[in-house]
C-alpha cells in the first residue's frame, strides 16, 4: 500500500533545519552528521523525502491514540552520490486529511559511490 493523502503532504521546514539537519540537537545530531556529511541541505532532503513518499510502498503501519503512522524504507542516493537506506515515518492524525513527516533516518549505508 502507498501512504494516504499524498496530495496533502506536510514537511515542516523546522523539522528539517532544527532537527534532521541540526548537529546540535540532542536527539538528531547523529543523523544530522550523517546527512550533512553526504551533502544534504533542507531542499535536497525534502525532495528525497517527497519522492520516497510518492514512489515507495509502506513497510509497516502502527496505530496509536494520536493517529496512524506509516513507515517507509528505500535505498536512496545522496547529493554526493552515496547510497544508503532511508527510513521515513509519517503520520495521519485522527480526523485529519493530511500526512505529516514525523522523522527520517538512515538505517544502513554503503560507503560507495554510485
Amino acid at each position: 500500500m502507498k501512504i494516504p493523502f499524498l496530495e496533502n503532504i506536510v514537511i515542516d521546514d523546522s523539522k528539517l533545519t532544527d532537527y534532521l539537519l541540526n548537529i546540535y540537537h540532542s536527539d538528531g545530531n547523529k543523523k544530522a552528521k550523517f546527512l550533512i556529511e553526504r551533502k544534504f541541505d533542507a531542499n535536497s532532503l525534502k525532495t528525497i523525502l517527497v519522492k520516497q513518499a510518492e514512489e515507495e510502498y509502506v513497510k509497516e503501519v502502527k496505530y496509536s491514540e494520536f493517529g496512524t503512522k506509516y513507515i517507509i524504507e528505500s535505498n536512496v542516493k545522496s547529493p554526493d552520490n552515496r547510497a544508503f537506506t532511508l527510513r521515513s515515518v509519517w503520520i495521519v492524525y485522527l480526523n485529519e486529511k493530511f500526512i505529516k513527516l514525523v522523522t527520517a533516518y538512515p538505517i544502513k549505508h554503503y560507503d560507495k559511490r554510485i
